[in-house]
């Protein structure tokens, strides 16, 4: 774009040395125009309203039209620097034609000088009207920015709710007509970075930001620049994988277009995020790529900094003001000075950011190494604490048949029994079993008791035949739930009982339940105070520890809920339900 301003700056300064120029003032004014357009895009505004004056001598009390555009430039120039300034240029826009053709956009550039002075109610009044207006007239893309202007107004009142309103009825009409203006997409930017900045949630943030990655009239860079932010909410969620396809995909949108300084960002944060894995092959690679794009990027501000330079000595030879080129001049210059400095600075910046980001990796991977292992010796404890507290209960019901002299069943109970300790013997040192054996050792504890309690309970086992053959889970997890529906639910029922205990699939997973129709947890809590049973139970306990240390140590999905079975009954029973995803 700078080559074409550059060239178009040349062609004025040819006609304007024309001779014969002078007798085409309507010419002269339209050229200054031009001319002051041009410095507003090298940011050079004071010259601009230079330009912008000169253009006005040409103009007569006639022409309404072309001097309203010229306040309206005038004021919009001076709205950054100066809104006071502005907010007069704005004035006497609307006292020269206040229905004239950009009566409208002079009002709006009366509110945003408003709020830059931090006078919003009468700002918000406007805009309201403006809104309306837009409405109305069918404009939809001043509608988008005007929706966004509204959003960023509140925002500064601290009014949260009105500033999303607003912002979301940016975001429809922006989907239902994209904008292609620079100047609406960044305000409605500046609107979506209030508003995510106000959201304390980060999910609501990635939420925010994934929308707008979908809007249509997004063109590459802005989508990239996007995706690069969408990344970074990723690393501070501690989701580096999804930061890291993020960033492949901004890598991907921005392509080969000529955008060094994106690139650059994009390996920076692949190499910060591949350090932190411990991926130090791929840190290095991206850290190189990223200082040969920040090199590339550097020279592109360097190269647009010279043909400013030129832009400006040829505006000097049109304008003939030499204070003006002067001060333009030394400030370009300056400014590429500053850029070379930055340079090294980068560069140096960069390297002391990989060896510090490798540094706080090393300390938080033996910090992490240091938490695993103490968690694996809880659920050592834990395991090693379930075997006795089964044995225990089972030994407990071997003493009763000999108490009551019932000899046959003693052995025909200690000949299962050790089918069973067999089975669980060769689980003791596992941290995980299929979910197939613990089925088994399940199956064989509920046979076991019910010989026991027959008169107490029946138990009904369904179980789907096409399982994932892949579903592992600590050994004992479910033993201790069908020993609470037994000893602490259907033994004091006082009718016969039933346990339910089914497997099946679901749409997420594998879903365990464990059902009885005994007397539930209240009441059997009010039984053992009453007969101040000495017993302590810990398999509960345990067990829903270990299930949270195994999610925790091998990256599982198991999740428990405890809840009443049959809420309106007498009976209320109790329902285990284990979901394994």
């Amino acid at each position: 774009m700078k080559s074409d301003v550059q060239q178009a700056s040349a062609e004025l300064r040819a006609l304007l040395n024309q001779k014969n120029i002078k007798h085409y003032p309507g010419f002269l004014l339209e050229a200054y125009t031009l001319l002051g357009d041009i410095y507003i895009d090298i940011d050079q505004v004071d010259l601009a309203i230079k330009r912008y004056e000169k253009a006005w001598s040409y103009s007569d009390d006639s022409m309404d039209k072309v001097r309203q555009r010229l306040l309206l430039k005038k004021g919009t120039a001076t709205l950054k620097s100066n809104p006071n300034l502005a907010i007069s240029y704005f004035n006497s826009c609307l006292v020269q034609n206040p229905k004239g053709e950009y009566a409208s956009a002079c009002r709006e550039g009366l509110a945003d000088a408003q709020v830059a002075l931090n006078k919003s109610s009468p700002a918000l009044k406007l805009y309201l009207d403006l809104e309306q207006h837009y409405q109305d007239e069918n404009h939809p893309e001043d509608l988008v920015r005007i929706q966004a202007k509204l959003a960023n107004a509140y925002y500064a009142q601290n009014d949260i709710v009105n500033a999303r309103t607003n912002f979301q009825n940016a975001y429809s009409n922006a989907q239902l007509s994209p904008p292609n203006n620079d100047v609406v997409l960044d305000v409605y930017n500046q609107a979506k970075e209030n508003i995510i900045s106000g959201e304390t949630s980060l999910e609501n943030q990635k939420a925010i930001r994934g929308q707008n990655i979908e809007l249509n009239n997004l063109n590459p860079r802005q989508k990239a620049v996007e995706q690069l932010k969408l990344a970074e909410l990723y690393v501070l969620a501690d989701e580096p994988q999804l930061a890291l396809s993020t960033l492949k995909e901004a890598d991907k949108t921005i392509g080969n277009i000529d955008a060094p300084e994106i690139k650059a960002e994009i390996n920076r944060k692949s190499s910060r995020v591949f350090a932190r894995q411990g991926e130090f092959d791929k840190a290095f690679e991206a850290l190189r790529i990223y200082e040969k794009e920040r090199q590339a990027a550097l020279d592109a501000t360097e190269t647009n900094l010279n043909k400013q330079l030129a832009i400006v000595k040829n505006q000097q030879r049109i304008d003939l003001d030499e204070k003006d080129y002067i001060n333009a001049y030394n400030k370009t210059t300056y400014d590429k000075s500053l850029y070379k400095t930055q340079r090294y600075i980068i560069v140096l910046l960069s390297s002391l950011l990989l060896i510090a980001a490798i540094s706080l990796y090393i300390i938080w991977r033996n910090i992490e190494s240091k938490k695993r292992t103490n968690s694996l010796l809880q659920l050592k404890n834990l395991r090693a604490q379930m075997n006795p507290h089964f044995l225990f209960n089972a030994l407990n019901t071997v003493n009763e048949y000999i108490i009551t002299q019932d000899e046959r069943s003693a052995n025909q109970y200690l000949t299962d029994f050790s089918s069973l300790m067999r089975h669980i013997l060769d689980n003791s040192q596992k941290d995980l079993i299929p979910l197939h054996d613990e089925l088994h050792v399940s199956r064989l504890y509920l046979e076991l008791e019910h010989r026991r309690f027959s008169d107490h309970f029946d138990f009904n086992i369904e179980v789907d035949d096409d399982l994932p053959d892949d579903l592992q889970l600590p050994p004992l997890t479910l033993q201790p739930f069908l020993e609470n529906a037994i000893w602490h639910g259907l033994r004091y029922k006082k009718e016969k009982g039933t346990l339910f205990f089914n497997i099946k699939n679901s749409n997420t997973g594998v879903v365990i339940r464990i059902i009885d129709n005994g007397i539930g947890r209240l009441k059997s809590k009010e039984l053992k105070t009453q007969n101040q049973k000495l017993r302590k139970s810990t398999g509960l306990s345990n067990t829903t520890k270990r299930i949270q240390l195994v999610n925790r140590l091998y990256n599982t999905n198991m999740h428990l809920y405890i809840m009443d079975a049959f809420p309106s009954s007498e009976d209320v029973g109790t329902e285990i339900k284990i979901e394994l995803r």
